[in-house]
């Protein structure tokens, strides 16, 4: 496996969108199947307690919308601490969560993680999940 630092990726992510033709959602759809597949089947005792992602407002954060649905779909406890408000998300990150937001069965998937307040509980209930 190689590994590519920030910028090469957005070149990748680039080129992959402009010279091919390859929509950034679908990018993002196939990045997140792929780390759902991985933590499935490297953390299978792991995520018998559930998994927490931590995303952010952009594409990284849309990566993770796709494994939370994904392995809540699996019937995986499964939460996204977001570090930001559902209506910052941009882009292509906004239809994922969308989409995460209207698949899942789970009402209580999100937390909004925006001020120090919020983080008061997150010790307490990260400590729920087997996989971070």
């Amino acid at each position: 496996m190689r590994v590519v630092t920030g910028t090469e990726m957005q070149r990748i992510d680039r080129r992959a969108i402009q010279e091919f033709n390859i929509k950034g959602v679908d990018l993002m759809e196939n990045a997140g199947k792929k780390i759902a597949d991985e933590i499935i089947k490297s953390f299978s005792e792991n995520i018998k307690k559930g998994v927490a992602i931590f995303s952010g407002k952009g594409n990284n954060g849309g990566d993770g919308f796709v494994v939370a649905r994904i392995l809540a779909k699996k019937k995986i406890k499964t939460k996204v601490f977001m570090a930001c408000k559902k209506e910052e998300v941009l882009m292509d990150a906004k239809i994922s969560l969308n989409r995460l937001i209207k698949e899942s069965n789970n009402k209580n998937i999100i937390k909004e993680i925006t001020s120090f307040k919020d983080t008061e509980t997150l010790k307490q209930e990260i400590n729920d999940f087997g996989l971070i």
